[in-house]
């Protein structure tokens, strides 16, 4: 297996498990909060941002890992744009990355 292989296949086990915690057992949190009943507690929050986290450093590292070709490539600049939204700009490690690649395919 390649490292881009790797690579993607760790960000999607990090988002289905971040994923599954967050439409099961934080989702039950967040909605008895909303229905008028107790916070969430510290616990479920914790964990919530920690399996965030593993997400978000699985991005990091698929971004880092040079494109094997232009089409993933492509796909990098896509899924920051889609990630990304919300912001002004992606991380400058992000554009590094994807420069670097693109860079490589022009030569």
């Amino acid at each position: 297996m390649s490292k881009w292989d790797a690579a993607q296949v760790a960000l999607e086990i990090a988002r289905d498990f971040e994923e599954a915690y967050s439409q099961g057992e934080w989702l039950l949190h967040y909605q008895a909060q909303t229905s008028g009943g107790p916070a969430i507690p510290d616990a479920f929050e914790a964990e919530a941002e920690r399996r965030s986290e593993l997400r978000c450093v699985a991005e990091d590292v698929l971004i880092a890992v040079p494109s094997p070709d232009l089409s993933t490539a492509i796909w990098k600049i896509e899924y920051a744009r889609e990630r990304w939204v919300d912001f002004e700009d992606w991380p400058d490690t992000w554009w590094t990355a994807v420069l670097s690649d693109l860079r490589r395919f022009a030569q």
